[in-house]
């Protein structure tokens, strides 16, 4: 993932892992998975985190960290 995806919502098809390098402090990315699918994260606070269908995640970068925030059901 980098800059150019500022701003969009990554729905993603196939289990996948999506690695945040240096992005400019601002960006601002959704992740959403389809059905059966997983995503790992890669290079953001809580390294290693996995979202499952329909989970929406979202990463923004801050003073140079990435940060993962991942909505979870109730």
């Amino acid at each position: 993932v980098e800059d150019a995806d500022n701003g969009k919502m990554l729905f993603v098809k196939t289990n996948s892992t999506l690695t945040f390098s240096t992005l400019t402090d601002g960006f601002s990315a959704a992740v959403v998975a389809d059905t059966g699918v997983t995503v790992t994260f890669a290079g953001v606070t809580q390294e290693g985190a996995t979202t499952s269908a329909f989970q929406v995640a979202t990463v923004i970068a801050v003073n140079g960290n990435n940060i993962l925030t991942i909505a979870s059901a109730s």
